[in-house]
């Protein structure tokens, strides 16, 4: 049996050590550090010791690291060559291979009045990737045929991701409509 006021202090004890139903425990903030505590990060290719479950079970299976056996490190060594020498092509990162992938598979539409006189420019056409698309694409990114578009009809613009890699994305200009008029044109063709 308990003295009193002792369940108190052991229910609060056991409360405050339990997690809440709606909290979120972090367990790490920052990324793990390859170097030492004050030493600048280390570049790619350098060799580095780390315990073996962070190699196995984090590095290595995300293609964050490698073995280093003679033949990674002749690459390696090959690669920093280029790189002081300015050869060194960048790589695109992952992101921006599935942004490129993404935007392979994709069709632009862009709706625009019949009642005013237009011409398009990137802006309008880097606002519409935003609304139509999900994409934001920075109007210097982008280029367009290099006859201004002031008619409707089927184009083509030029987009440019991290300044490395360029596809292009078919564009049809077409009218502009409302969406509960676009929604009603749609439900009188499913009839």
């Amino acid at each position: 049996m308990l003295a009193p006021g002792a369940a108190g202090r052991v229910l609060s004890r056991a409360l405050s050590l339990s997690h809440g139903l709606g909290s979120v425990v972090v367990e790490r903030v920052w990324p793990v550090p390859l170097g030492r505590v004050g030493a600048a990060p280390r570049l790619r290719g350098d060799v580095v010791s780390v315990r073996k479950s962070l190699g196995r079970n984090k590095l290595l299976p995300q293609g964050l690291a490698v073995y280093p056996s003679p033949e990674n490190l002749r690459l390696f060594q090959q690669e920093k060559e280029l790189a002081q020498q300015g050869k060194l092509e960048e790589p695109q990162t992952q992101s921006g291979q599935k942004t490129l992938e993404f935007l392979r598979r994709c069709r632009l539409q862009v709706g625009m009045k019949n009642n005013v006189s237009w011409e398009l420019t990137p802006d309008i056409v880097a606002r519409h990737f935003l609304k139509n698309l999900g994409v934001f694409v920075p109007p210097h990114a982008l280029r367009l045929p290099p006859e201004p578009i002031t008619r409707w009809g089927h184009f083509w613009c030029d987009v440019t991701v991290n300044g490395l890699d360029t596809v292009r994305v078919p564009m049809a200009v077409v009218q502009f409509l409302h969406p509960k008029t676009k929604r009603f044109r749609h439900w009188q063709q499913q009839q």
